[in-house]
Order: C-alpha cells, then structure tokens, then sequence
C-alpha cells in the first residue's frame, strides 16, 4: 500500500481553507479608537487621528469615534453611509449626515448646545 499523493487531498484542502477564512479575518479585527483631528470631510483620512476614514468593516476593523472641537469647527460632515461601534461627542463636537445613515451602536453626546451660527434669521423689512 503508497502513499496518496497530495494531489488527491487537494480540494478537500482548499475547501476547508474558503470555510475557515472568515474565523482568521475576524481575529486579525481590531476595535480602534479614532477622533477627531480637524477638517470638514468624514471620508477623508486627513480628519481622522489615526489617519483612517472611521466607518465598521473598513480595513476589516470596527471603530469608536470621538469628536471633540472647539473655536468655530464643530466636526465633520459625512456624504456617505457610516456605520461605527461608538460615538462620542465632547465639548462644541458636532457630526452633520447629509442624505445618509449614520449608525451607531452607543451615542454619547457631552456636548454643549450652541446657538445656531449657521442659520441666521432674515431680517427683510417691507415698505
């Protein structure tokens, strides 16, 4: 009696690497913290410290977010469908969502409410 080639066993190793693919991309998943660092873009990598645009699967990774400004740049706006684990507002920190989802699985919001400096009433008289 040989021995099987390794031929034979071939795709019964290739299919049991497909199944088992999701389980070590999983472990290789991080949570990561990620604020704030100034901009007006969420998708850009810029605004983000580390440098990665926060939204659940990118880079295989989830995401806690913190947003804390101040002066007169409240935080970013997203154009585009987010999803995160955590969302954390401090200070005068803002997110606008424009024509898209945001989710987050837990908001915290210490945020002070400002008064509006972005919509100023008219102040048209008649004659």
């Amino acid at each position: 009696m040989g021995v099987p080639s390794a031929g034979r066993f071939a795709p019964c190793f290739a299919a049991v690497s497909i199944a088992l693919l999701p389980f070590f991309q999983s472990a290789l998943a991080e949570q990561i913290d990620v604020h704030y660092a100034g901009g007006s873009d969420y998708d850009n990598p810029a605004t983000w410290s580390p440098q990665i645009v926060p939204n659940n699967g990118n880079g295989g990774n989830t995401y806690r977010v913190t947003i804390e400004a101040s002066g007169m740049a409240h935080g970013p706006t997203s154009e585009s469908d987010v999803s995160v684990d955590a969302l954390t507002l401090e200070g005068t920190g803002a997110l606008r969502v424009t024509n898209h989802l945001f989710r987050s699985a837990a908001t915290t919001n210490n945020s002070t409410v400002l008064p509006s400096v972005y919509a100023q009433p008219s102040s048209a008289t008649s004659k």
